[in-house]
């Protein structure tokens, strides 16, 4: 049966994990980092703790001290052996706050939940995807890049996505223009030039999207606000994402997009790198 680890306990993924007064329950008082692991290692594993490191600090929530941070990256490795899973894995960290209060918190503990699971493995590239505009739209606040525990607009993106028969639905933010998709940071590409929304506009700071902006690439990539017109404009609309890694669109709603020559020249960059930035 497979196993989870609640702040470094072993437990079965059925055991009772909390009460009523939990906050991540309550209230969505938290954050969690989906991580991919392949071969035993952990992907991009700098850029996790880094990101997670910020996020505590939004939240006030407890900073975890370097011994702290090498045995949760211990731990993942453990429970991806245990779970059967040290070829590929999905693994979520759940951080949230510990119980009790209203919305004011009555202490501040750290809670951590570590949760891995087998990951197929399959090519980003292989064919396009299908997407379309959501209805929702995403807030634009200074909480916005974070992976909180509160889904609402993806959860709602997502079941308009699977009614519509799209792979991935596309979010605007409030003020009408392009956010990201309800998995995804986006990225457009005009004549070799790349764009995609500032974090300003309401997008999740992404693991990838944070590495192909740092990345040395043959093509230039520009942080900028993009619209629905220009999005359809796009010679080419590709994704990222920590596990699927880059995915483009072959149609968003009625408008075809010709075969990518970036995207699949980036996935086949970024595959590259993954093992460079492996950690076990």
């Amino acid at each position: 049966m497979p196993k989870l680890l609640l702040n470094g306990r072993l437990l079965s993924v059925h055991a009772r994990l909390f009460t009523a007064q939990n906050r991540a329950f309550r209230y969505g008082d938290g954050f969690f980092e989906t991580l991919k692991c392949l071969n035993g290692k952990i992907l991009w594993w700098n850029y996790h703790q880094k990101r997670a490191q910020k996020s505590l600090q939004m939240l006030n929530m407890p900073a975890l001290s370097s011994p702290e941070w090498s045995k949760l990256k211990n731990d993942i490795c453990e429970l991806c052996k245990i779970n059967n899973c040290m070829q590929a894995a999905r693994v979520r960290i759940s951080f949230y706050r510990g119980n009790g209060g209203k919305y004011t918190p009555v202490s501040n503990e750290l809670d951590v939940l570590i949760e891995a699971e087998p990951l197929p493995l399959s090519s980003s590239t292989t064919m396009g995807i299908l997407g379309g505009i959501a209805q929702v739209e995403k807030p634009i606040s200074t909480l916005s890049t974070l992976k909180s525990l509160q889904c609402l607009p993806y959860i709602l993106a997502g079941m308009e996505a699977k009614q519509q028969g799209w792979d991935q639905a596309i979010l605007q933010n409030t003020a009408g223009r392009i956010a990201e998709t309800h998995i995804a940071n986006i990225f457009c590409v005009y004549n070799q030039m790349i764009i995609t929304p500032p974090l300003s506009e309401g997008c999740v700071d992404g693991i990838i999207r944070k590495v192909l902006l740092e990345a040395r690439l043959p093509w230039k990539i520009k942080e900028q606000p993009l619209r629905v017109q220009e999005l359809m404009d796009a010679d080419e609309v590709f994704t990222t994402n920590t596990i699927q890694g880059i995915q483009y669109f072959s149609k968003i709603h009625q408008r075809t997009f010709a075969r990518p020559q970036i995207a699949p020249a980036i996935a086949t960059w970024l595959r590259m790198q993954e093992n460079e930035h492996s950690e076990a």
